[in-house]
């Protein structure tokens, strides 16, 4: 993530997520520049030729690693970029020691669901948004390599 990816990692955050949350997005992406800057996050961009489609960010989370926001621009979607972008942050989360990934998924966002567990995520419950309180969302997780499990003999 550059400064450069900034205002299309806002714009597109706006366009994906404005009816779930209600967010400053430019100030959001510069938050997660940040932390990218800090090693605390890893995000990947995708673009299309020059043109920045979508993004994704992976943090650490006590259970494996988290993903916060992956997104791509509306009309980009269903052409294989969302699989790509996802696959290649498995292989980051393989890479960082991570056995899992885990992310919530609004419990109206039924595309978002299916796609998800068409690229191996499982629903393991609900789990109360701590943005937006009091709406539930699904919990998924994704197994990436079960011999990372921090409980391995």
């Amino acid at each position: 993530m550059e400064e450069e990816h900034l205002e299309p990692i806002a714009e597109i955050s706006r366009r994906c997520f404005s009816k779930i949350y209600v967010f400053d997005w430019y100030e959001n992406a510069g938050n997660m520049l940040k932390l990218f800057k800090q090693g605390k996050v890893v995000v990947r961009v995708i673009k299309k030729g020059e043109v920045v489609i979508g993004f994704g960010n992976l943090r650490s989370w006590p259970g494996g690693g988290w993903i916060d926001l992956i997104a791509i621009n509306p009309e980009d979607q269903k052409q294989g970029f969302g699989r790509m972008l996802l696959a290649d942050l498995k292989a980051k989360a393989k890479a960082n020691g991570y056995w899992k990934i885990s992310l919530i998924v609004s419990a109206s966002e039924k595309a978002a669901l299916s796609f998800y567990k068409r690229n191996g995520f499982v629903v393991v419950g609900e789990m109360v948004d701590q943005i937006k309180r009091g709406v539930n969302g699904i919990l998924i997780s994704c197994i990436i390599d079960y011999e990372l499990h921090p409980n391995q003999d």
